[in-house]
């Protein structure tokens, strides 16, 4: 029995040991996003489901409120859900994609965070910068994913050709043999005889001359 609590007891502790390490590493990292160290695994993701990327570019371990409540804001926003979503530090190694990304903006604002929104080959959708207004970010990344759904060209309808003599003794050529084949013989004179009246030097006109003769 006690050997059992004590292993117990060694299970729990190792348990909470692990849990608060997983607190410390991953616990800057707001629900959805990707840390800087999974840049990789995230370009990978939107490349494989076809998805755009937005990545949060702030400080790590700031004390500024108004910096923090801007991060806190985009980090929960529900219009970023179509995005793979990765955080990058302004501290430490930046991959170079991201920095192809970056030099992309020519005027970024002076203050973090920024926010760029790419394809999943880094050509830029769209930026935020700091202390931009809601309606600022939504109309951004709402035109970021408009770009990659192009509206589909109009099919170019053909002007319909009037028909010509021919076309339309045949069409009366055609009627006239459904009903012969059908053994509906009066019918079918009918419109043979219609045929030779209304379009007498047509081709299909000597035909129903021809199943006149067979029919009376």
């Amino acid at each position: 029995m006690m050997n059992f609590q004590r292993y117990f007891s060694i299970i729990v502790l190792v348990s909470i040991f692990v849990l608060g390490v997983s607190n410390y590493v991953y616990g800057q990292l707001a629900s959805g996003w990707y840390g800087p160290e999974e840049f990789d695994k995230a370009v990978e993701m939107a490349k494989k489901t076809n998805r755009p990327l937005a990545f949060l570019y702030r400080g790590k371990d700031s004390d500024c409120p108004k910096h923090n409540d801007q991060c806190e804001e985009w980090e929960e926003a529900w219009q970023l859900e179509k995005f793979v979503r990765v955080i990058i530090y302004t501290k430490g190694s930046t991959p170079y994609r991201f920095r192809t990304l970056m030099s992309q903006v020519k005027n970024k604002g002076k203050y973090i965070p920024h926010l760029f929104l790419s394809d999943n080959n880094f050509n830029l959708l769209g930026y935020v910068p700091y202390g931009a207004e809601e309606y600022e970010f939504e109309n951004t990344v709402n035109a970021a994913l408009k770009k990659l759904s192009p509206a589909v060209p109009k099919r170019t309808i053909k002007p319909r050709q009037p028909l010509t003599l021919e076309n339309k003794a045949k069409a009366l050529y055609t009627l006239g043999e459904n009903y012969r084949l059908n053994k509906m013989y009066p019918q079918a004179i009918r419109e043979y005889e219609k045929l030779i009246k209304e379009y007498p030097n047509t081709t299909w006109a000597t035909k129903a001359r021809n199943q006149l003769k067979k029919l009376k």
